[in-house]
């Protein structure tokens, strides 16, 4: 049948009309009945006694449609130019207008194309269609077509109709009069569950008589850009191998890529995506003989009926790939880590990997995974190395069509959960969530390397805090843990995330170096991305899991963590929880998930505009600004060098200063202007939230505070000569960067002091005043200055200075347990950099004119020389005395503290005040000193400390044999040196006069 000589016949119920020599047309008829029930008796109004009169009087010029082949609004907008000739008045509507000319190749139902129709028929040309009674290619559709279990659209497939329920009379027009068929799937390119699990909203729009069905949705809704009609088509994928088709699309000839890729593209083997070649899976030979018994089908065709099931190969390999070796391009990193996939996933075939299953885990571990078998067993190798804590596995599978159908067979230990159907990714995780065991859910990608530490140093972080009780309020608690992820080239993805004022978002970081060390210190961030997000499970069920408005995914985390934000926690990014993540490894095409996150962006904004008010506004410049979540006084501290304890010298009272910033909550960074050797821990001995810039120098400076203007509200900067280094690089009109902030200069010792006593010993003359002078002349940038003893503050208010407090050391007292009878040696600590140094100095006069007088009344003591010693020093020529013991650096002093019986300080010019001093009378260690030494502190000799004039070794000599021999004048010492410890050093003194320095509340 379906010849133009069989009309008559399959007509049917249809006869000619006698008015005309054209036979009856379903489509240019009003049907009264089907009226009434679609608009009258919705609309509540009684029916009048001819529907044909309502129409012609209400219902045409409120966009009605007369029947249902044809569709009114739809017509109007597809056809903007007999909208116009309605709006003029020429046509009383777009029925109108089809009826007079659109009907010759205009298509007047969005389920019906003319074109299509008789192109798949081939016999349907105007002259035969008008000899035979027919206005056109619909007209013999309705009578004769649909019978035929032909179509005019390639969304509906009338053998649906017949295999499902039976019917084959007249399907197309008892799908249109029959609303209930309209939800059920009506060709292998389009799936109404799939597309409402997709975008819920349709079905409340549907609900609400807007739309027919799902795919009447799809097919006329105002913002196809939005929907998707299928996983198996990647909208953005397409328009990027095919130029004309976006073309085609912008200029409205075409409504979505998908509409030419279903009717057009398939058939010429266009790709729809990554994940499927029609050119490889055509190769197949099963593939090329089922396509040459039916020339209508196509290899994607034939990909969705049969090959996906049987797992068919659908793409080439990407470990098949060769490796982009352009340089700097990412490709090729990403080349490579897809290639160590497929080695792990072939190891994992060869051998089983396992997983624990322990009944109360601290990690529930969430993946959800749809293909991509050798990606995800690479993860779940890495995964299965982790120490250190007790985790399960959950892994949900989208239906998948590769080896993860079988993957319980190569992984034994996993919590599986099998949809069969691809769900999408954020209801699969929340799926997962629900099954969870853990204490914390980790949301993990399955194209990531994870090192053996990584579950271990998350679950440590959020264990930091207590779960319950009043070790932590919710304000302070932790909610959610995320990393440093690094790409497969080695550069950053994130750093932590920031988001501006419009919802947009940022990777902190990306295209950086991870090792750079501002990515190197724990933060407060806005969110984490999920390729790997910790959370506390209970938080995680009480905020109900991720928000389906979000389906299939993109901006659920982002989401998720700022509902952690409003619910009081904190989502902290740890430095030391490590990544490295295939970006877009679900897609070889970047471009092809970002219309999902313009739309979920969207969506985004609407929820939580009023938490993103108090947001930068999006500026890459000025990024920095928004690194940390919580906005918190920020200080950029500049020393000499990273203040490492180990160091000794004015270091350790510096490394106290920021421990003491970190403790009145403000933000840190530190700054050295000398490059100096790092120990093997960058880190070592500072608080983890503290920006160390340790790779950085004065010749940086300018560019730092450049690309950090207005960063900083304070700018406390160690020693004098440190403002004269920034202004030699500065300059003069250069300081406005910094000026803005409240800067302090911390003198730490005066430099002119030290030079002074230097001149006496050596016999020059010297003007302090004037070398105090030239010492502070840039100090008029310094809104406070701070100095560590009475002395040198009286001295820098004589000369003029204002606001000038004292700021000495932070140290507890805690001796050591060893008594006097059980100990033994001198002791003398200190770093030894140059010949010039007073430590160098004082060891040179101790040893040369005191130690030989003390070894005449102390045969048996030793001298114990412990320190950091510069490379390029010779100190062999000075430590050769008799009975003296050169230890060199030592890293743990307490048991040097602990054993030796006096403590040595031979200085003889110096300026400030000595640390080393302070802390081994804080360990219980009496100290014989110079009275210069004794003058800095403010101690009194004889009593505090034991000290004498450096002009009288004998003298001096004299004074430590008695604190060394002397049972009782050494526990005087001993004593009354912890006393002042605890007067003078105390801890809380030393940070809140750092508060009231820097004047905060």
């Amino acid at each position: 049948m379906g010849g133009l000589e069989e009309i008559s016949m399959s007509a049917g119920a249809y006869a000619s009309d006698p008015s005309d020599s054209f036979q009856y047309c379903p489509w240019e008829h009003f049907d009264a009945e089907w009226y009434a029930a679609s608009y009258l008796r919705r609309l509540g109004v009684d029916e009048p006694t001819d529907a044909s009169q309502h129409y012609a009087k209400v219902g045409a010029s409120r966009g009605y449609s007369p029947n249902p082949y044809f569709d009114e609004g739809w017509y109007l907008v597809r056809n903007g130019d007999a909208r116009d000739m309605v709006r003029e008045g020429r046509f009383a509507s777009g029925f109108g207008h089809y009826c007079a000319i659109g009907y010759r190749g205009r298509d007047p139902h969005w389920l019906f194309s003319d074109g299509i129709y008789r192109a798949r028929r081939g016999d349907l040309a105007d002259d035969d269609l008008a000899s035979n009674g027919l206005r056109n290619g619909y007209h013999h559709y309705l009578i004769a077509g649909q019978n035929e279990l032909s179509s005019g659209s390639t969304f509906f497939d009338p053998s649906f109709l017949r295999d499902n329920i039976g019917l084959t009379e007249f399907p197309f027009t008892t799908l249109l009069t029959a609303p209930w068929l309209g939800s059920m799937r009506l060709s292998h390119y389009f799936d109404p569950d799939w597309y409402l699990a997709m975008y819920e909203q349709v079905e409340d729009l549907i609900a609400d008589g807007h739309y027919s069905s799902p795919l009447h949705h799809y097919l006329t809704n105002p913002t196809p850009h939005l929907f998707a009609a299928s996983a198996d088509f990647d909208e953005q994928f397409y328009g990027l191998r095919n130029p004309d088709i976006t073309e085609a699309i912008s200029v409205g000839s075409l409504r979505t890529g998908y509409q030419h890729f279903v009717d057009y593209g398939r058939f010429e083997n266009r790709q729809p995506g990554p994940w499927f070649d029609p050119e490889i899976y055509g190769r197949d030979r099963r593939v090329v003989a089922a396509l040459k018994n039916d020339p209508a089908l196509t290899a994607f065709d034939h990909f969705l009926r049969v090959g996906r099931a049987r797992g068919w190969a659908a793409v080439e390999p990407a470990h098949a790939a060769a490796i982009d070796r352009r340089p700097g391009v990412e490709a090729a990193g990403k080349d490579i880590f897809l290639r160590m996939a497929h080695l792990w996933g072939s190891a994992g075939i060869a051998g089983r990997i396992g997983f624990p299953q322990p009944a109360q885990p601290d990690v529930s571990v969430v993946i959800c995974v749809f293909n991509q078998y050798d990606l995800t067993m690479q993860t779940l190798l890495h995964l299965s190395g982790s120490t250190g804590v007790s985790f399960e596995v959950i892994l949900i599978d989208n239906a998948s069509i590769d080896h993860i159908r079988d993957i319980e067979n190569l992984v034994s230990g996993l919590r599986l959960i099998r949809n069969p159907s691809n769900v999408g990714f954020l209801r699969a995780t929340n799926q997962g969530i629900e099954a969870a065991r853990g204490r914390h859910v980790l949301l993990l990608n399955n194209d990531v390397v994870l090192p053996p530490n990584a579950l271990r140093m998350a679950v440590q972080r959020l264990d930091l805090d207590a779960e319950d009780g009043d070790a932590a309020s919710a304000s302070t608690r932790i909610g959610a843990v995320g990393g440093k992820v690094v790409r497969t080239h080695g550069q950053l993805q994130e750093a932590g995330c920031i988001l501006f004022s419009n919802g947009s978002a940022l990777g902190y970081g990306r295209d950086a170096d991870p090792f750079d060390p501002e990515y190197g210190f724990v933060r407060d961030v806005d969110y984490c991305s999920g390729v790997f997000l910790m959370v506390r499970r209970s938080l995680l069920l009480e905020l109900g899991g991720l928000d389906i408005d979000y389906a299939p995914a993109y901006y659920e985390e982002t989401d998720l963590c700022v509902r952690i934000w409003k619910a009081g926690y904190r989502v902290i990014y740890d430095p030391s929880v490590v990544i490295v993540h295939l970006e877009f490894g679900s897609s070889r095409n970047p471009d092809a998930p970002r219309a999902l996150m313009r739309r979920n962006r969207e969506i985004f904004f609407s929820k939580h505009s009023d938490w993103l008010s108090t947001k930068q506004l999006p500026n890459l410049r000025t990024s920095v600004n928004g690194r940390s979540a919580t906005r918190r006084k920020r200080v950029l501290f500049i020393e000499d060098t990273i203040p490492y304890r180990h160091l000794g010298s004015g270091f350790v009272r510096a490394a106290d200063v920021v421990a003491s910033m970190v403790t009145l909550g403000l933000d840190v960074t530190v700054f050295p202007l000398n490059l100096n050797p790092t120990p093997a821990d960058p880190r070592e001995g500072f608080d983890e939230t503290v920006e160390l810039l340790w790779d950085r120098d004065l010749r940086d400076a300018n560019r730092l505070l450049l690309e950090r203007e207005s960063f900083y509200d304070y700018g406390w900067v160690c020693r004098a000569h440190n403002l004269h280094r920034l202004a030699s690089v500065l300059g003069s009109g250069e300081w406005g960067p910094f000026l803005h902030a409240h800067v302090v200069l911390d003198t730490e010792a005066l430099a002119c002091n030290r030079d002074a006593g230097l001149a006496a010993l050596e016999g020059r003359s010297f003007r302090v005043d004037q070398a105090l002078r030239r010492e502070l002349r840039q100090s008029y940038v310094a809104r406070d200055i701070c100095c560590v003893n009475a002395a040198e503050r009286d001295q820098l208010g004589a000369a003029g200075l204002q606001n000038v407090h004292m700021l000495g050391h932070a140290m507890v007292a805690r001796p050591t347990p060893s008594g006097f009878n059980q100990r033994r040696d001198i002791l003398a600590l200190g770093s030894l950099y140059h010949a010039e140094t007073p430590n160098f100095d004082g060891l040179r006069w101790f040893l040369a004119e005191v130690w030989p007088l003390v070894l005449e009344q102390l045969a048996d003591a030793r001298l114990l020389i412990a320190g950091f010693t510069a490379p390029d020093l010779d100190v062999a020529q000075l430590l050769s005395g008799p009975r003296v013991i050169h230890l060199g650096f030592v890293a743990d002093t307490v048991t040097l503290y602990d054993e030796a019986r006096v403590f040595l300080a031979p200085t003889r010019f110096a300026a400030g005040i000595p640390y080393k001093v302070h802390e081994a009378a804080s360990f219980g260690l009496p100290v014989m000193a110079t009275a210069l030494i004794a003058d800095q502190l403010a101690w009194q000799p004889g009593r505090d400390i034991a000290a004498w004039p450096s002009d009288a070794p004998a003298g001096f000599a004299d004074a430590l044999v008695r604190l060394y021999a002397d049972p009782d004048h050494w526990e005087e010492i001993r004593g009354n040196a912890l006393q002042r410890i605890t007067l003078d050093c105390s801890q809380d003194r030393f940070t809140q006069t750092i508060k009231q320095i820097l004047k905060l509340d």
